[in-house]
């Protein structure tokens, strides 16, 4: 989270491309932020498993966009939707280090089905065999 954090504190537009090939990208796309649904969500990404899988949370809810203590963002909303379309309310997306979809799946998702599926992908095989090493 360092890194949004840095953008966020600069006041510095937010892109999709900023994150490419550094981070995976959880966006939560909702109708209403406060819901519980959302709420159960963000608590899930409280796990350290998100960090380790340099795994970052964004919430958008119509045209704004936030971060995962739900502090609005300047992002340029355009770079997610050649990705996610008309994406659908109340829907979990997970966008890889290449900037591809991998996952797009109803609110909740278990940390599991994140974990397991991330764990399976070649690049992140990798940096597990690399980081073993160290």
């Amino acid at each position: 989270m360092i890194f949004l954090g840095t953008l966020v504190a600069n006041g510095q537009k937010v892109n999709l491309s900023d994150f490419q090939w550094k981070n995976r990208i959880i966006l939560l796309n909702v109708e209403d932020r406060s819901k519980e649904i959302v709420q159960q969500q963000l608590q899930l990404a409280q796990d350290d498993g998100y960090a380790e899988r340099d795994l970052i949370l964004l919430v958008s809810q119509g045209k704004q966009m936030y971060d995962s203590d739900l502090k609005e963002l300047n992002f340029e909303i355009e770079s997610l939707q050649s990705i996610v379309g008309n994406a659908t309310k109340n829907m979990l997306y997970l966008i890889g280090k290449d900037g591809g979809m991998k996952l797009r799946q109803t609110l909740p998702v278990p940390n599991a089905d994140i974990f397991d599926l991330i764990d399976s992908m070649p690049m992140r095989r990798a940096e597990m065999k690399k980081g073993s090493r160290n």
